[in-house]
């Protein structure tokens, strides 16, 4: 995956008005991204969170510290960067908490999240202390932090939160009355498609999963007996073309021991012999399973 700036901006103040406009412009920048809904959703959520901590506990109109914010994209890492300064008295209880969070495991984060939650202890400016679990459990990496000194009074405080790619083992799009189911679950080893393909833009559709699938293609190749199933009921001309473009990429990325099961109505010979002349198009066999 190409290197590039998704998403910044850097402003003197926040409010919750321009946190809605800014998370709106966000929101627009994502769905022209070939992200999965899983990659989308947890990108949303840890800069909705990082952006709101920003307003609360950042020093605003600072026209030398402003409240900065980005999202690049490194491989096959995405990488969030906040910048703003904060009172210095508060450092020490912001960098002993950001290290014991940082040393909890997947298991210890998750039982102080919830303890958290029950508690609903409240921070000196009203928030639930939620926001650095969110982004710590969303993320499942490190924080990455630093303080520079600004003046007397205040501190510069940076903080990195990476969101690896290569970690989503599982990719799924819920079906509509025009799209297909589809999961890919790495880890199981189990890949499905079914239902019906008639996208209003079926290329654009299917190019957005062969891109989760060429992000991921070390995923496949580490599949030992990996098995794709399709089971689709219908698909129109468009899909067809763009269902073997994405079979092929499976193909391509996974080994050679991958299974793929086609599902066909019993007694449609027709069904039948297209699933046959696809497995040619594709070079690889089929299973053929009747209904």
């Amino acid at each position: 995956m190409e290197s590039y700036l998704l998403f910044s901006f850097s402003k003197e103040t926040l409010n919750y008005t321009v946190i809605n406009s800014i998370l709106h412009d966000l929101d627009v920048v994502l769905n022209n991204e070939m992200f999965s809904p899983i990659i989308k959703r947890n990108i949303y959520m840890i800069s909705s969170e990082c952006i709101e901590n920003m307003c609360k506990y950042g020093i605003h109109n600072l026209p030398d510290a402003p409240l900065q914010f980005s999202i690049e994209i490194v491989k096959s890492t995405i990488i969030f960067r906040s910048s703003n300064a904060i009172e210095t008295k508060h450092k020490l209880k912001l960098e002993t908490y950001l290290r014991f969070v940082n040393k909890l495991s997947e298991r210890d984060l998750k039982k102080h999240y919830i303890s958290v939650i029950n508690t609903q202890k409240k921070t000196e400016k009203g928030g639930a202390g939620l926001g650095i679990l969110i982004m710590k459990r969303k993320s499942n990496t490190p924080f990455e932090f630093s303080f520079e000194d600004f003046s007397k009074k205040n501190t510069i405080f940076t903080n990195i939160i990476t969101l690896s790619l290569e970690k989503m083992k599982v990719y799924r799009i819920q079906s509509t009355k025009h799209t297909p189911f589809i999961q890919f679950d790495l880890k199981q080893e189990k890949l499905e498609i079914s239902g019906q393909s008639r996208p209003e833009d079926a290329d654009v559709f299917y190019a957005i999963v062969c891109k989760w699938i060429e992000n991921h293609k070390k995923g496949f190749t580490n599949m030992q007996n990996p098995i794709l199933r399709v089971d689709l009921e219908y698909y129109n001309s468009s899909s067809l073309k763009n269902i073997v473009r994405l079979i092929k990429t499976i193909v391509e990325y996974s080994s050679d021991t991958l299974t793929i099961e086609w599902l066909y109505e019993n007694d449609d010979d027709l069904a039948q012999e297209e699933a046959l002349e696809i497995a040619e198009v594709v070079k690889k066999q089929f299973v053929l399973i009747e209904k």
